[in-house]
């Protein structure tokens, strides 16, 4: 999502369901030209799909506006919205806010089994010459080799509702992706 002219954003509306607590932050390019973090607000857990009206504080500007959530739990978000109005010499004074929609699109199936169980380490594993120069002081010995996996281990369904609407790809970066 973009605009040629900047904007002003008040608010962002979130259609989700949270089952931990999450960050919202909102990212423009304004002050200075580079992407980064301009707000960020907690999230509480919801019971369910629910919306959120989440105020934004100050003033934040700019052309290309971003939502990034970051969290340890599972999250499915239907929807979003973010309440804008240009300035400048095209907006003016006079502009009005508008509701301005952010494409969510459903998470492709394009994830593959690991390879489940996993073997345990092999009996001509070699040790490796530790610890590598440069290593702090306050280095500690790690527990090799490594076991295998256990028995009881058992494949988790991960739930995604499917829709017949084509939106458009946004990047939600995740914590620990690359």
């Amino acid at each position: 999502m973009g605009f040629e002219v900047n904007h002003a954003y008040r608010k962002v509306s979130l259609l989700c369901d949270l089952t931990g607590s999450w960050t919202l932050e909102f990212w423009t390019e304004l002050p200075n030209g580079v992407q980064r973090a301009v707000y960020s607000v907690s999230l509480a857990p919801t019971t369910g799909e629910m919306p959120l009206n989440i105020p934004l504080a100050g003033n934040v500007q700019g052309k290309t506006p971003k939502l990034r959530l970051r969290g340890g739990t599972a999250a499915r978000v239907y929807g979003c919205k973010i309440l804008a109005k240009p300035v400048g010499t095209l907006g003016g004074e006079g502009s009005a806010w508008v509701w301005y929609t952010v494409p969510i699109e459903v998470t492709p199936e394009l994830y593959s089994r690991a390879t489940l169980p996993i073997p345990g380490t092999p009996e001509a594993w070699a040790e490796a010459k530790l610890p590598i120069p440069g290593t702090p002081e306050g280095w500690a010995e790690a527990k090799l080799p490594i076991p295998g996996t256990p028995e009881a281990w058992s494949d988790v369904a991960l739930p995604l509702r499917k829709s017949d609407v084509l939106f458009e790809w946004v990047d939600l970066p995740v914590d620990g992706v690359e």
